[in-house]
């Protein structure tokens, strides 16, 4: 995914927040204000429409219009609608970043969110970690993309979460996590 793309957190970011994803993207550096999606692009997940979502360099995904925090790794106690396709400790590395496309026309369509280049434990050197979150508009199918990966090498390595937050309440969430 290289061409057409948005970039919503840029290269060596720690603990960072895009801050919510809608239509126009404008801001600077690693802080973004946008306003809608598109004007018609709605995803329903748990039963619940949204048009907005944000992200952040911990490898998470809010859907909805308040923003993520920068320093959320994990789901286990969030009573938000969270996405977790590699949840953990993760930075952007010298050439990673995380970016968005909206693939497709009509309802057919699929916003894919990569997380391109991580480092997949914040303190790392090695920085091969790619991911995606795929969100497929007409059958509200949830999709996590993956390359190949290591954690490579540095202190701060923590366990790492793969699931999602249905955002009703705290404690109501499915995932895995590598601890």
């Amino acid at each position: 995914m290289t061409s057409g793309t948005h970039q919503l957190i840029g290269p060596n970011s720690d603990d960072v927040s895009s801050g919510v994803i809608k239509n126009t993207l404008t801001g600077t550096g690693n802080a973004y204000t946008v306003s809608q999606l598109t004007d018609d692009f709605a995803f329903y997940f748990m039963g619940q429409r949204y048009t907005s979502f944000s992200v952040n360099s911990n490898g998470l995904m809010r859907l909805g219009d308040t923003p993520i925090a920068a320093n959320l790794y994990g789901i286990g106690t969030s009573t938000a609608p969270l996405l977790a396709p590699f949840g953990g400790n993760l930075a952007t590395s010298a050439v990673g970043k995380v970016h968005y496309k909206l693939n497709g026309s009509g309802t057919q369509r699929a916003l894919v969110v990569e997380w391109s280049n991580m480092q997949l434990n914040n303190a790392s050197s090695t920085a091969d970690g790619t991911f995606q979150v795929r969100l497929y508009e007409s059958t509200g199918v949830v999709e996590y993309v993956y390359s190949f990966m290591t954690l490579g090498d540095g202190a701060g390595l923590s366990g790492y979460s793969v699931g999602f937050s249905t955002g009703t309440s705290a404690g109501q969430y499915n995932w895995v996590n590598s601890n």
